[in-house]
């Protein structure tokens, strides 16, 4: 069957009927959507040391969120409720961000302070013998490569899931966010483990 041919109301009642292959269509439709919604919001709110891919996800998130609690009977086209989820989404996320640097602004430390309280050097006081800034590199690296490998062996639900997963959110908020039971995502996770442990 031609996913692309398909009209958006066609593709989401597909996606529930948990069609991997119209859902992978869909996404890959509104990436564009999702990330020149995205580009807007950065430039608009000037957000620095904010991690684009994380954001891309949220986005994702919310086009997830639209396609489970579309209702085409009401008096909205797929695109504009799931533009408003996007954004949502996102909006959340950024002010999610916003309050983790307050917290760590509210939070800080005077370096004066600090120094004036040793008799240490500014890098005697920074320096961390467990730091060595080659093997947090290299650790980054094996963690990136791990995760891809696992994301190589999951069909593309359970990669919806583990990305979801990583990004710290429990079973059962995985599975309001997909609109699934828990058992669904459990299952999910128990395949996908199996399938590590395999590796």
């Amino acid at each position: 069957m031609d996913y692309k041919s398909l009209n958006d109301n066609e593709l989401v009642y597909l996606c529930n009927e948990n069609n991997e292959d119209a859902t992978m269509v869909l996404v890959d439709k509104y990436k564009n959507c999702i990330l020149s919604t995205l580009k807007e919001y950065l430039k608009e709110y000037n957000i620095i040391g904010v991690e684009v891919a994380d954001l891309y996800q949220e986005g994702l998130i919310g086009l997830i969120h639209a396609i489970h609690s579309y209702n085409e009977n009401k008096d909205t086209t797929f695109y504009t409720y799931a533009n408003k989820c996007i954004k949502s989404n996102l909006v959340s996320a950024m002010r999610q961000t916003f309050r983790m640097k307050n917290r760590i602004l509210n939070n800080s430390y005077s370096l004066d302070k600090l120094i004036e309280d040793s008799n240490n050097s500014l890098y005697d006081v920074f320096k961390d013998e467990n730091n060595n800034p080659d093997k947090l590199i290299m650790d980054e690296e094996e963690r990136h490569d791990l995760i891809d490998s696992i994301k190589d062996k999951l069909s593309k639900n359970e990669k919806i899931i583990f990305e979801l997963r990583l990004k710290g959110l429990s079973n059962s908020e995985i599975a309001t966010l997909i609109s699934k039971n828990r058992k669904y995502v459990e299952n999910a996770m128990f395949r996908i483990n199996k399938k590590y442990n395999n590796m």
